[in-house]
C-alpha cells in the first residue's frame, strides 16, 4: 500500500525506503528534510539541521520545472502593487504552456 508521506534514510549508497505520494521526510547526514515535487516545482529542504553518523549528505534544493520565471513578470508585478502602495494584494503567477500573472478579484 503506497502512503500519502513516508520516512526515507539517505544512507551511503542512496535513497532507502519506499516514497510516499505527496511527500517524504529524508534523513541524511545533516538533518532532517522534507521533499517534495509536483508539476510545477520540486523542493528538498531541512527542516531540522543535525550531525548523523553512517549517512550521506543531501543538499537543499528548489527547481521550477518549467524554467526561469522572465524578470519581466516580476516587473509587471511591483508596477500592479505599486498602484495601491497601502493594501495588501495577491498576485497569482499560473503555468499553462508558458507563465502569466493573474491579478484574481479582491475584496478590500
Amino acid at each position: 500500500m503506497t502512503k500519502p508521506v513516508n520516512y526515507l534514510t539517505n544512507s551511503l549508497t542512496g535513497l532507502e525506503g519506499e516514497p510516499g505520494v505527496f511527500y517524504n521526510y529524508i534523513l541524511a547526514a545533516d538533518g532532517l528534510f522534507i521533499q517534495a515535487k509536483n508539476a510545477h516545482l520540486a523542493a528538498t529542504v531541512c527542516i531540522a539541521p543535525q550531525l548523523v553518523r553512517g549517512l550521506a549528505p543531501l543538499e537543499e534544493s528548489i527547481q521550477l520545472l518549467h524554467g526561469k520565471i522572465p524578470m519581466y513578470f516580476l516587473n509587471l508585478a511591483l508596477s500592479v502593487l505599486c498602484i495601491k502602495p497601502d493594501i495588501e494584494q495577491y498576485l497569482a503567477l499560473t503555468w499553462q504552456g508558458n507563465y502569466s500573472l493573474g491579478v484574481p478579484s479582491q475584496s478590500q
